[in-house]
């Protein structure tokens, strides 16, 4: 039975005793046996990837693309902007839409120009500046597919 001996610091001041574990097999201290689960965990990994590669793909072909500029929410439906307009998802999850340009604040709040395909600006100190004026994103605003 072998033992190591910590130490730390510049004075070498010795911690505490662990035992070394003993190698039984060999230099390289691993068995046929530890390779051969080791070789069934790789291919189980190696399967499982590709049976979720082949299933998302699947799923994917089945759903459709979603249009360019549109967002897809986790119950399919399918939400673009309106003309000159921006769609973002909110803080809960749900598409909105503003009739211009958007940005979103340090706080999730998404704000819009009113004017279709109006700029917006927000200001180092998070003042927003918009065409025409501001307004918050609003899903009815958004024009739903499915």
């Amino acid at each position: 039975m072998d033992y190591a001996i910590r130490h730390s610091g510049e004075k070498r001041a010795y911690v505490a005793f662990h035992r070394v574990p003993e190698r039984t097999n060999g230099a390289s201290g691993s068995s046929d046996e530890d390779q051969g689960r080791a070789m069934k965990f790789l291919s189980l990994l190696i399967v499982a990837t590709f049976t979720m590669t082949v299933a998302s793909h699947a799923l994917s072909q089945q759903l459709g693309p979603v249009p360019n500029g549109c967002v897809k929410d986790l119950s399919g439906k399918i939400s673009c902007p309106p003309v000159g307009g921006e769609v973002h998802v909110n803080l809960s999850g749900q598409a909105v839409c503003g009739k211009g340009r958007c940005v979103r604040d340090l706080s999730g709040k998404i704000t819009c120009s009113s004017l279709p395909a109006g700029q917006i600006a927000q200001d180092v100190n998070g003042k927003i500046m918009c065409a025409g004026s501001c307004e918050e994103a609003s899903a009815s605003y958004c024009q739903v597919l499915q």
